[in-house]
């Protein structure tokens, strides 16, 4: 594609083309008025022709009346004038005004027979000649009528369709390709993804709409990099950094959601509250990389040691929270002898040491006395300070049911 330089300085060349296109039909109307004007003024002189002839045609019958019927001194004097009057109708300078003018000079030499036979054989003749004349001119000038009517019609069908082949066109090349750039410029926040856009229509519209598909496939790229960056921002936000489970944000969020629902529905629902016996010891003793470890191995063994349904965080340092919807105390105690277990099953190597995490689980289930999520939380961390005190004793820790 040419650069906006380019753009700038090249001429609109769908603009040039309605132009050349308006200019052609602009010349073609004007062509066809012409036409037109020639048929017309051609049908109006057959037919000025045609109305002499009629005028010749009553003067010449006019003058046989008069030849026939009018007395032999009134007669001369009356056939010379209608003779006279038929060459000026002729026109001197024509074959029919000549002989008139012949016919004319016999009237005036004498008034005998043979004269008048002369002028009636003549007046025959014009008379003869003028309604050809008179038929001719009648029909040619009734033809180039016709001719004239059929491209009054043509030109006027012309005019009328071509507005609608022009707005045709413009439909075809900037209207439709528009409203494709329309529906694809809507799908920009569509999370199904931008639409592309067909190259048609006019020149000018079709790069328009290459640049748009280039646009587009750019901003999908965009796209795709953004969900990316947003699920890691998400994941950063509601994931532990060193163990991958909930963090203390997302726990509480959910515990809050569970709370609310545990009490609408009238479900039990407890929570696990888990503190690892001795994490200061291995991080000083065997560095902060072997305690990272042990976190994670924890996490590990929670997750195992638990349901799908079920909600696993760290709630910081030490310290991991399990959320159970629908289990009551008999199954939170369950559940806790499973991760004691499953801790006690799990070996971490740190150098030429063996650590196997152990833990102090305190449990608090819902009940209708709780009044919020915290309150549960607080239960379950007063069970897991009494549990961890009766370790250290050597009593082993119980579920707390708090009310």
């Amino acid at each position: 594609m040419a650069d906006s330089g380019d753009v700038r300085t090249r001429p609109f060349r769908l603009s040039t083309r309605l132009a050349f296109a308006a200019g052609c039909a602009s010349l073609v109307c004007a062509f066809g008025l012409l036409v037109v004007a020639f048929v017309l003024r051609t049908a109006s002189s057959s037919m000025a022709r045609t109305a002499r002839a009629d005028t010749a045609l009553a003067q010449i019958q006019r003058t046989q009346r008069l030849v026939q019927e009018s007395g032999p001194a009134r007669r001369q004097q009356t056939v010379v004038a209608e003779l006279a009057e038929l060459e000026r109708l002729f026109g001197s300078g024509s074959a029919a005004g000549k002989r008139v003018r012949s016919l004319e000079a016999e009237a005036h030499q004498s008034w005998n027979p043979a004269v008048r036979h002369t002028l009636a054989a003549g007046l025959a003749g014009l008379r003869s000649e003028e309604q050809q004349a008179s038929t001719s001119g009648a029909a040619d000038g009734q033809r180039w009528n016709g001719v004239a009517v059929g491209l009054a019609l043509l030109l006027a069908v012309g005019l009328t369709a071509w507005p609608l082949v022009l707005l045709r066109r413009l439909r075809r090349d900037v209207e439709v390709p528009l409203h494709d750039l329309r529906d694809a410029l809507d799908s920009i926040g569509n999370a199904r993804g931008i639409m592309s856009v067909r190259p048609s229509g006019a020149e000018e519209i079709a790069e328009l709409g290459a640049a748009f598909n280039s646009m587009a496939e750019r901003l999908a790229q965009k796209r795709v990099g953004l969900e990316s960056a947003a699920a890691r921002l998400k994941k950063a936000a509601e994931r532990d950094a060193v163990t991958g489970i909930w963090n203390r944000a997302y726990f509480e969020e959910e515990l809050a959601r569970q709370f609310e629902h545990s009490c609408r529905t009238r479900t039990p629902l407890s929570v696990l509250l888990l503190d690892l016996d001795g994490f200061k010891d291995v991080n000083d003793t065997f560095g902060h990389s072997a305690g990272d470890s042990l976190l994670r191995r924890t996490a590990m063994a929670l997750e195992r040691s638990v349901r799908e349904t079920d909600t696993v965080g760290r709630l910081g340092g030490d310290e991991f929270a399990v959320i159970l919807p629908g289990a009551d105390e008999a199954a939170a105690g369950r559940v806790s002898a499973a991760v004691t277990a499953m801790l006690a099953a799990t070996e971490i190597i740190a150098g030429s040491a063996s650590i196997v995490p152990m833990a102090s689980i305190g449990a608090a289930t819902r009940t209708a006395r709780t009044a919020d999520p915290h309150e549960l939380l607080r239960g379950a961390d007063a069970a897991m300070y009494a549990a961890k005190q009766a370790r250290r004793r050597g009593r082993r820790p119980q579920t707390v049911r708090i009310g």
